[in-house]
């Protein structure tokens, strides 16, 4: 939270997109009109929250099953690299920090959905 700061300077049409890019975490797309490369992620945010929630995903994935079930998802069915499959539990673990914290709620682990959204 203290990475974050104030949740409202990402408002605008589409807030989660903005904090996404934010943490460094949206995709990066290279193409010109005949040639189209790889999507990545940017990495261009601030580097001290996306360290922080890829340690968060990587210690909370082995005890929290829902986000179990998305790592393996991505790395054992969809043959993802591990830091792929990370990726995605982070960016869940951001949606789920934005939405409660949007609400002001607090964390339910039963609100966790393991589909993709």
């Amino acid at each position: 939270m203290a990475e974050l700061g104030d949740l409202r300077r990402f408002a605008g049409r589409r807030p989660f997109h903005a904090l996404l890019a934010y943490a460094g975490m949206d995709p990066r797309i290279r193409q010109s009109s005949q040639w189209s490369g790889k999507i990545k992620m940017s990495k261009r945010g601030s580097a001290a929250l996306l360290i922080a929630l890829f340690q968060a995903a990587s210690m909370t994935r082995p005890h929290e099953p829902r986000l179990a079930e998305i790592y393996n998802r991505h790395r054992h069915q969809m043959h993802k690299h591990h830091s792929v499959a990370i990726s995605h539990v982070a960016r869940k673990l951001l949606a789920i920090i934005y939405a409660d914290c949007a609400c002001g709620q607090a964390f339910k682990p039963t609100k966790i959905c393991a589909q993709p959204t």
